[in-house]
């Protein structure tokens, strides 16, 4: 599969699995679950792609990579994309410090995510009367 790059911006990405037809994509305001794996020239930072929960997040909260907000509203649910994310949209000009287990990453530094869309809890009525109430 070859790269494409989301309209407007300078980040790229590889679709991995198409994931639903007629796919669920989620907009500013939904709960997410994703799962990622974020890595800096070969040196995975932040791995729950294996974890049994995924990460929920809202949309437009802030609390992700822009990167990644920019990613998961393009994304039905079920896919799994692999980003290239310019550091506009990362870490920026400030880059990150190291950390225990996870390396330093410099400013202005291009960073690879591999993103998967679990789900859109509230979206998808059909799964939730599946899988029961959360509460």
């Amino acid at each position: 599969a070859l790269a494409e790059v989301v309209e407007g911006t300078d980040l790229k990405y590889t679709v991995l699995a198409a994931g639903q037809k007629n796919g669920l994509k989620p907009v500013r305001g939904d709960l997410c679950a994703i799962r990622f794996k974020g890595s800096y020239n070969g040196n995975a930072f932040d791995d729950i792609l294996q974890a049994e929960e995924p990460l929920y997040f809202r949309v437009g909260d802030g609390r992700l990579l822009k990167g990644i907000e920019t990613a998961v509203v393009n994304m039905p649910v079920g896919a799994k994309w692999e980003l290239d994310i310019p550091a506009e949209l990362a870490f920026g000009n400030g880059g990150r410090p190291a950390s225990p287990g996870k390396p330093r990453i410099p400013p202005g530094a291009r960073i690879n995510y591999i993103l998967e869309l679990s789900g859109v809890p509230g979206k998808e009525e059909d799964l939730m009367e599946v899988i029961g109430d959360f509460n």
